[in-house]
């Protein structure tokens, strides 16, 4: 990306594929950001929160994500609140709206 006074200046291809990567690498940033809760959520998503989350975005009913996790449905009911709790949401539609950039 850094040229000096002696090399010649980026063409018009050299800008589209500048173009490309930077919009690559802030969505890549945004997906990283998001999936620590870092973004739009009031507090960072614990590892257990985060794996719960994905299934919640997947479909995954909390049964079948006590299931795939290996835990209780308690302690996974007790993610989603917490969950739902740092996003400010109070169901999945809302947070998946809020997950695909609909809220705010």
């Amino acid at each position: 990306m850094f040229r000096d006074a002696q090399a010649p200046r980026f063409t018009a291809q050299d800008g589209q594929r500048l173009g490309f990567v930077m919009r690559a690498l802030r969505w890549f940033h945004r997906e990283q950001l998001l999936s620590h809760g870092l973004l739009i959520a009031n507090a960072p998503l614990t590892p257990a929160e985060r794996r719960v989350l994905l299934a919640l975005l997947d479909g995954d009913t909390e049964s079948r994500i006590a299931q795939k996790l290996d835990q209780s449905p308690n302690t996974t009911h007790f993610h989603v609140k917490s969950i739902y709790a740092k996003f400010g949401v109070r169901n999945r539609p809302s947070l998946s709206a809020l997950w695909l950039g609909k809220l705010r």
